[in-house]
């Protein structure tokens, strides 16, 4: 959809005198552009539902290196060596 038919359909919706042509873009125009409005809406959550999780993952993912990072600083000040 067009910016200028935004443009127009914003204005039908902020106009105070109704004219045969306003009513016609009300009509025809103003469902379709709901419709626009509701996928954007819905692929906005998905996104935000994907941002979510990575960030849940990325969460964990710091968490194990912290506890990593401690384990390595106890066996280096306790001078523990790892048997393979």
């Amino acid at each position: 959809m067009g910016s200028s038919l935004v443009i127009a359909l914003f204005s039908v919706v902020l106009a105070t005198d109704y004219t045969p042509q306003t009513i016609h873009y009300a009509k025809h125009y103003i469902p379709a552009l709901c419709l626009c409005v509701i996928r954007k809406i819905t692929e906005l959550e998905e996104e935000l539902k994907v941002v979510t999780n990575n960030m849940k993952s990325l969460e964990i993912a710091e968490q194990e290196v912290c506890m990593a990072i401690a384990r390595c600083r106890f066996m280096r000040r306790n001078n523990v060596t790892q048997i393979l």
